[in-house]
């Protein structure tokens, strides 16, 4: 199979622009890429691109696999976000909001190549959870939002050279579902891992490497349900890594590493109780 090669004339003369539509390459299995010379921005992904799972991955680009080569390259102001739970009704429960990984990149598996990489300005916005509406279920929880700039998972083999920015990016949990009737808890706000990086493996950076202004945030504990008994508020959504959450191995041969911050999730109230007496507010994340 030969190579496909996506040649622009300058990250500022040649910009792709998704328009918030879809996102912007879809690399699948065994399919070998080189893009060059040009800025992707503005790409919007809801879903997994094929893959059978829930989550919503890669806002900008997605790899599933493939080889995919990126020089002289800016990945700026793309977006993840994962779908929001249903509402529960009557018998049926609602469900949790799903994660959302990899604002800018995700790549599950195959070879990622960067050299002169800035990722710049991303977001992965996890799901919001089903309210309990008026069944008798709590409130879910929000999704998780993990790699606000990128997002590596399943053995991806990761070569970075030359200049690599990874700035200004964000992730953010989902909220959680509101409490249904009578004592029903409210859902917990969905995690935040990696405000800049989402790393499942190991991976090294070079000296020239910069991870900075990057925030990841745990998503609202939502409010108990109000009735008789009042239900208990949701927990805020927990924590990792401003910078970067790695479940492996991160070395970084030098570079910067800065001012970069992890939020934890505010926790929602107590219901309102009508006949006894309300319940407790949760804890923040």
């Amino acid at each position: 199979m030969g190579v496909l090669t996506i040649r622009g004339a300058g990250r500022g003369a040649t910009v792709i622009d998704a328009m918030q539509v879809d996102r912007i390459f879809d690399v699948k299995p065994g399919v070998q890429v080189l893009v060059q010379d040009l800025t992707i921005t503005d790409g919007m992904a809801l879903d997994a691109g094929g893959l059978p799972q829930t989550k919503a991955l890669g806002g900008g680009i997605l790899s599933q696999g493939g080889k995919l080569t990126l020089t002289n390259v800016d990945i700026v102001s793309n977006e993840v976000i994962g779908g929001s739970g249903s509402d529960g009704s009557g018998s049926t429960a609602p469900t949790q909001g799903a994660d959302a990984l990899g604002g800018g990149i995700y790549a599950l598996g195959g070879t990622l190549t960067l050299n002169n990489v800035q990722v710049l300005a991303n977001q992965a916005s996890g799901g919001d959870g089903g309210s309990g509406g008026n069944s008798n279920y709590g409130g879910l929880p929000g999704g998780g939002a993990l790699g606000g700039g990128l997002a590596l998972e399943g053995g991806v083999t990761l070569s970075v050279t030359g200049s690599f920015s990874v700035s200004s990016n964000f992730a953010r949990g989902g909220d959680g579902g509101s409490g249904g009737t009578q004592l029903q808890r409210g859902g917990d706000g969905g995690n935040g891992k990696g405000g800049g990086l989402y790393v499942v493996g190991t991976v090294s950076l070079p000296a020239t490497a910069m991870i900075s202004g990057n925030i990841t945030m745990g998503g609202h504990g939502v409010d108990g349900g109000n009735g008789d008994w009042g239900g208990d508020g949701g927990n805020g959504g927990a924590v990792s890594g401003g910078a970067a959450y790695v479940r492996g191995d991160l070395t970084i041969a030098g570079g910067t590493v800065a001012k970069n911050a992890a939020l934890g999730g505010p926790a929602g109230n107590g219901g309102v109780s009508t006949g006894h007496w309300g319940r407790s507010g949760g804890a923040s994340g």
